[in-house]
């Protein structure tokens, strides 16, 4: 009976355990809503309105005139590798809304600041562009005849289309092109005015190596045919001029210096072949390697410029001076008579030909297109060749004399010494050579006789038909 009472009583207390911890449960969950009930009160109306589209406010009566004016503060970068450009300017927006003019005297100001989020504004912006950031311009100014001014900052780096056809005397239009793509031409009409520079050092405006050249300013409009739809565009042109000093210092006085080293090779010794050639080459790779490196800084062009055209010239010339250089060496190793004659007639021929040549083909390369240079001298070289009167025979004869020339330096000298045979002479008992006396025509009676001592006679060779005639 004690074990049942003791039992009893366990299940009695278990049981005033738990309606005690309940109570406790209960009031604890009543803390907790009374609690979050002010958390509640606070975030239901941010929720209710979360799920509903914030209005948008109504523009006023269309079209809208919005008048463009910028201010360039400096383009910071041109890279004509990439073709962009980088640049920072104020954008001033200015359009008309009647519905928020105000009496200025009743509110003693000039103007109102007002969150660009609470008015109607053209949602205007910037075209074409790499990247973009507006520092500034959250709020506009409206004056009481409902006049509004939208004052932005821009930072942007902008793509564009170089033209280096007359590279490095180049001059290019950056252009800043701006639109508004929420409304059509008939709703929103954009009026491009005028570029200001905010520094008055014109040449902290570009970067170096570029001048500024001009400011223009252009309206007009872009049809998308995709949409059929027709939008306003303002266009806002920087005009720059590369500075050429650079290119004229760093380039192109290297390269004529490079290109006089390979014709230093006429003024040494006719036994000095190797080092001829060393000299040649080295200067025709040197010209290679520059011209590598000057195309480093430039995109991939399917045309030539200018400086490329003064490339070609040069590496042209170097190597004509390499085949001159093996020309003279056959000269001197053939055996054909007057052989060392013609080599030395040549030698010193080359020493002021090649300039005069070069020189005469790069005093245009600054004046006329790389284009038409090209085309003049391509005429120059058909003139030429036209002037030879090619014939299957001779072209035969030449390209054998290209091929083996050893062979047609032979036949030349075997041709020269078979038209011309050595006189006969006269000798006395002392093996001296005879006196010939040479008179003049019968009707010159005032001229004296003439005697002159032959040791052998004295011929000028020159290159005709292929063959080498006196």
């Amino acid at each position: 009976m004690r074990v049942l009472r003791i039992a009893g009583h366990s299940k009695e207390s278990t049981r005033g355990e738990l309606r005690t911890m309940n109570r406790y449960q209960i009031r604890s969950r009543w803390v907790i809503l009374c609690l979050l009930a002010p958390a509640m009160v606070f975030f239901l109306p941010s929720a209710s309105h979360a799920g509903e589209k914030q209005e948008e406010p109504t523009p006023p009566a269309f079209p809208v005139k919005v008048s463009a004016e910028l201010d360039l503060i400096k383009v910071s970068k041109i890279d004509d590798r990439s073709e962009n450009f980088e640049v920072e300017f104020f954008l001033n927006q200015t359009w008309t809304d009647p519905r928020l003019a105000f009496d200025a005297t009743l509110e003693k100001k000039a103007k109102r600041v007002v969150p660009i989020d609470q008015i109607w504004t053209p949602k205007i912006q910037l075209t074409d562009k790499i990247d973009a950031t507006i520092e500034s311009g959250d709020a506009a100014h409206v004056f009481p005849d409902g006049r509004v001014l939208l004052h932005q900052a821009f930072k942007a780096s902008i793509p564009t289309r170089f033209d280096l056809h007359t590279f490095p005397l180049d001059s290019h239009k950056l252009t800043i092109v701006f639109e508004s793509p929420l409304y059509e031409q008939s709703d929103v009409e954009i009026l491009a005015k005028e570029i200001r520079l905010t520094d008055t050092q014109v040449e902290n405006q570009v970067p170096n190596g570029w001048h500024l050249k001009g400011l223009s300013t252009s309206s007009g409009s872009k049809i998308y045919p995709s949409i059929q739809e027709t939008y306003a565009r303002a266009e806002f042109k920087i005009e720059v001029l590369r500075d050429s000093h650079y290119y004229s210092w760093a380039v192109v006085l290297p390269l004529i210096l490079i290109v006089a080293t390979a014709w230093t090779t006429f003024w040494m010794e006719t036994n000095e072949f190797s080092t001829q050639v060393g000299v040649v080459i080295t200067s025709l790779l040197t010209i290679v390697a520059f011209k590598i490196s000057i195309d480093s800084a430039l995109p991939p062009l399917s045309y030539m410029t200018r400086i490329d055209l003064l490339f070609v010239l040069c590496q042209l010339s170097v190597f004509s001076t390499l085949l001159l250089c093996i020309a003279l060496k056959m000269l001197d190793s053939a055996t054909h008579p007057n052989s060392d004659a013609i080599a030395h007639s040549l030698r010193l021929n080359c020493r002021w030909l090649p300039i005069l040549v070069l020189s005469i083909c790069c005093l245009p390369i600054p004046f006329v297109s790389p284009s038409i240079i090209t085309m003049a001298i391509l005429i120059g070289v058909g003139g030429l060749f036209a002037f030879l009167r090619p014939s299957p025979r001779r072209m035969r004869r030449w390209v054998r004399a290209i091929l083996h020339p050893e062979a047609f330096l032979d036949t030349a000298g075997r041709t020269f010494t078979e038209s011309n045979p050595e006189p006969p002479t006269t000798t006395t008992a002392a093996n001296a050579p005879k006196t010939v006396a040479w008179q003049h025509p019968p009707d010159s009676t005032t001229q004296p006789m003439l005697q002159t001592r032959i040791d052998r006679p004295v011929f000028t060779p020159r290159f005709r038909n292929g063959s080498l005639k006196p």
